[in-house]
Parts: C-alpha cells; structure tokens; sequence
C-alpha cells in the first residue's frame, strides 16, 4: 500500500512510477528505435521509418562512447548522419520502411571529421 501523501514535495519521485515507465521506454529504444547494444563495443540501429517523420537520438551510451544519429527525410530521400564520441565502437545501421515504400536503392557516403 502506498505511504499517505505529507503534503511535502519528494524531489526524488516516486519509485512506482519511475519503475513502471521502463516498459514504455523499452518499447521505444527497443522496439521504434530499434537500438540493441551488444556489450561495450558494438550496437545495432534499426530504426522503423514513418513517411515525414524526423528522429534523433543524442548522446547515446555504448560502453565508454556517446552515440548520436539523425534520420530526417529530404524530399523522397532519407539522410541519416551517425556520430561517435569517444572509443571506436562497430555500428550496424539500417532502416526499416514499409512493404509499399517507394524507396528501393540506399548510398552511403563516409565523412571524417
């Protein structure tokens, strides 16, 4: 049974809330986001691609690196940008579209910074 409310603010929050949210996190990093680390050295982003809808994703922990990428479409085009702070870290990356997307090739061009 919850503890009666003190009328005073808890800065720390609730503990039931906070744990009952993971799944609905779970469900975005895991399942619309499609981010499975492997360890500290590797990650999978797979992420489901709507029509017209921009996602990004900053300062992701892997192990020691900080992850960020960026999916944004630019007319009929999908540019995706991926960037690493810190240790080198391998990076699957793909996209999934829908079965009637029109969008049947991929280029993928490399940047250094």
């Amino acid at each position: 049974m919850p503890p009666e409310p003190s009328g005073e603010e808890d800065l720390a929050g609730c503990f039931i809330h906070a744990w009952s949210a993971t799944i609905y996190l779970y469900t975005i990093v895991r399942g619309f986001l499609g981010i499975t680390p492997h360890a500290s050295e590797s990650v999978t982003i797979c992420p489901y691609l709507v029509r017209d809808w921009n996602i990004s994703v900053k300062r992701l922990a892997v192990g020691e690196s900080l992850l960020s990428f960026e999916l944004r479409w630019d007319g009929t085009d999908i540019v995706a940008t991926v960037r690493n702070e810190g240790n080198v870290i391998d990076v699957d990356f793909g996209i999934v579209v829908p079965a009637i997307a029109d969008c049947l090739s991929a280029t993928i061009k490399r940047r250094q910074s």
